[in-house]
């Protein structure tokens, strides 16, 4: 395996990263959490600032596909926890200006205090943006006693406005992990939580929901590791926690079948890399690292698998994945060296 580290831009308080086109270029975008914190596109030419009325707090942001150079983002969500005046936005990139900024049009779809994580979900021309509240209020820091929840809102994305909210799941505590699966999934968006993992399908007009995991758990995706046409399950025991776990349904439920220890675990990933299936798991505490878990198939199943850390100590917050020839790029958002840094890495055997 070969790995190449090079360090994109310093960035102050980094935290979200995302894959995102811009004037036809694959690029990768990242957002400060900090107040007033920076948000920009990093290119092959350098840093594309953004200039608009992005605020920083910035805590996802997603892509819109069918619209050139456009995203959401949550924004107003600041450390620690101070996001009674979160909100979600749609921004439209201008063309890139000679000082290496783009002016942009920030268009505000709604109020949402507390938002942590969004979504895009259904067809071009049949959007819902779905986002995971974390809480409904706070009190204190620490206080969790008022539940978050799931909801998703017809979204228009040509005249940049959501129609009204529909309720998915109506109460969750400490919601942290929102997965758009891919076609060949099982469901539609897997969501988690204190109270466990829930499947979010659409059904005729109406949202279908279901616990497949009572285990309380920050972050979680899923993809198919052993090539037998069933999707396992990839999860951050706890909130925050301390272990990243995969799971194999049986028939008799979910069995543990890997597990690898973490810090403040704060990234999960799972995806193909090169001709090798694949996960990336992060810590903000302890030897803070990035780490690199490549799964290998035997006689059908996981038979073995070999963790390479990317970086260490790093203290990665998100991670955005993008192929290339032979493997991918591995963008990172590292709060310990305040930077975004890309990973290239190829030659997985």
């Amino acid at each position: 395996m070969q790995i190449e580290k090079k360090v994109l831009c310093a960035l102050e308080q980094p935290y979200s990263v995302s894959p995102f086109t811009y004037e036809g270029e694959a690029c990768c975008l990242a957002a400060s959490e900090g107040v007033d914190g920076p948000c920009c596109i990093l290119t092959a030419e350098g840093p594309v600032t953004l200039r608009g009325a992005l605020v920083g707090g910035c805590m996802n942001l997603v892509a819109v596909p069918e619209c050139e150079n456009t995203f959401l983002t949550i924004q107003r969500f600041y450390p620690v926890f101070k996001s009674e005046g979160a909100q979600v936005v749609l921004v439209r990139v201008g063309k890139r200006n000679a000082d290496g900024t783009a002016d942009c049009e920030v268009t505000k779809l709604c109020d949402l205090p507390f938002a942590h994580r969004i979504a895009l979900c259904g067809a071009p021309g049949a959007r819902y943006l779905v986002a995971g509240v974390l809480c409904r209020a706070k009190a204190f820091t620490d206080d969790w006693s008022q539940p978050g929840y799931v909801a998703a809102f017809p979204l228009d994305v040509e005249a940049g406005a959501v129609g009204e909210m529909e309720m998915i799941l109506p109460e969750l505590h400490k919601n942290h992990g929102l997965s758009v699966q891919p076609q060949s999934g099982p469901y539609e968006l897997i969501v988690s939580g204190e109270e466990g993992v829930f499947s979010v399908s659409r059904e005729g007009n109406a949202w279908k929901t279901a616990c497949i995991l009572p285990q309380e758990t920050s972050d979680v995706c899923m993809i198919d590791l052993e090539g037998d046409g069933e999707s396992d399950l990839l999860t951050i025991q706890g909130f925050h926690g301390s272990a990243f776990n995969v799971f194999k349904r049986e028939a008799d439920g979910w069995q543990m079948i890997y597990t690898h220890p973490l810090a403040f675990g704060h990234v999960l990933w799972c995806g193909r890399v090169g001709r090798s299936m694949c996960a990336l798991s992060g810590s903000r505490l302890g030897g803070k690292e990035l780490t690199l878990h490549v799964f290998y198939r035997a006689h059908g199943r996981i038979g073995q698998e070999e963790s390479t850390v990317l970086d260490a100590p790093c203290a990665p917050t998100q991670v955005a994945v993008q192929p290339v020839e032979g493997g991918a790029r591995i963008y990172a958002a590292n709060t310990e060296q305040g930077e975004i840094a890309c990973y290239t890495v190829t030659n997985l055997h």
